[in-house]
């Protein structure tokens, strides 16, 4: 039986961790006398950044007096570590990332979170199907560094009385891990619903394949959230908040019509997916949107940070949280809410 150690494993993100990202794609709003922000993606294009195309198309940007660039990224480290050296101004990546490199002392916070369990799954296939936790004794696990449901596999353990020795992860190259479990080298990977699900139904069919929601067995951790250094909040409190707001309009169109979205997504992005399938990736972003009456779509959720704190503490990697209070920033736009 092979695990991955945990030195492996670690999603930990320290400050020298970061490499400065360059020459990543971006679509720039051209106006002079605008303030320029750009906005970092943890990833490359998929149907989880529409709402921020939505607001860039229909000028809830510019309205806020905003010249905005979209940048495609390579991995939440490196988002991060461009807001940090000020190469952009925000990062857009799951939150529980950037909740990890908070409680190593990286000077960020979380200034808008749209997910608070991200839309994460445990995929399987179907003639080895993983439908609940007691499920997962006796598979091979794909993991690759940085997978949201992989690396906290420990946490549905603890929380469903699961004996995790039985369990049997392996490392898989990130972009290897849907081939590894199609060519059946591996029977369990994490998958986006907001990303790959859509693709991976669309080629094979969904009976090819059986899901397990880790949100329902105990596992949430933050997913898609907007992140600004310490430095840049302090100085720039209204260009934050203007932001939060273009893109919480943004997310208020997205909600009422994920596939007109997709289809101002599709006017920025060449790909050869279809309109159903980013649509599809679209829903899987606001399918796991939670609102709160009285508060902005991007609302921070203490109780949210809280259980990606659990998590993160349980599986091992921080060593040590903060107060709750020292990851997030509402008071912008939530001003019931002081963070």
């Amino acid at each position: 039986m092979m695990f991955v150690s945990r030195r492996r494993v670690s999603l930990a993100l320290t400050a020298s961790a970061f490499v400065v990202l360059s020459g990543a794609f971006t679509y720039p709003a051209f106006s002079a006398d605008k303030t320029p922000v750009s906005i970092r993606f943890s990833w490359k294009l998929k149907g989880e950044f529409a709402p921020l195309y939505v607001a860039l198309d229909k000028g809830y940007f510019a309205a806020e007096n905003l010249n905005v660039t979209l940048g495609e990224g390579t991995s939440s480290q490196t988002a991060l570590g461009s807001i940090i050296q000020n190469q952009d101004q925000f990062a857009w990546i799951p939150g529980v990332f950037a909740a990890q490199a908070i409680s190593t002392g990286l000077p960020v916070k979380i200034v808008g979170l749209y997910n608070a369990a991200a839309p994460n799954v445990l995929l399987s296939r179907a003639d080895k199907p993983v439908h609940i936790p007691a499920d997962l004794a006796g598979k091979i696990i794909g993991h690759s560094v940085g997978d949201v449901g992989t690396s906290f596999i420990g946490v549905i353990c603890k929380k469903n009385n699961i004996d995790c020795a039985k369990l049997n992860t392996v490392t898989v190259a990130a972009p290897a891990r849907i081939p590894s479990l199609v060519g059946k080298k591996v029977d369990v990977v994490s998958a986006y619903t907001s990303n790959d699900l859509p693709i991976l139904f669309q080629k094979f069919g969904k009976d090819a394949f059986a899901i397990m929601d880790p949100a329902k067995y105990g596992l949430r951790v933050m997913g898609a959230s907007l992140i600004a250094s310490d430095s840049y909040l302090a100085t720039n409190p209204k260009i934050v908040a203007s932001v939060r707001r273009a893109i919480d309009m943004g997310f208020q169109d997205t909600l009422a019509d994920p596939k007109a979205a997709a289809a101002i997504m599709l006017k920025h992005w060449k790909t050869s997916l279809s309109l159903e399938v980013v649509t599809a990736q679209v829903k899987g972003l606001t399918d796991a949107v939670e609102r709160h009456k009285g508060r902005s779509i991007g609302w921070v959720d203490p109780q949210a940070v809280e259980d990606t704190l659990d998590a993160l503490e349980t599986a091992h990697e921080i060593k040590a949280r903060k107060p709750t209070n020292s990851y997030f920033e509402n008071s912008l736009l939530d001003s019931g809410q002081k963070s």
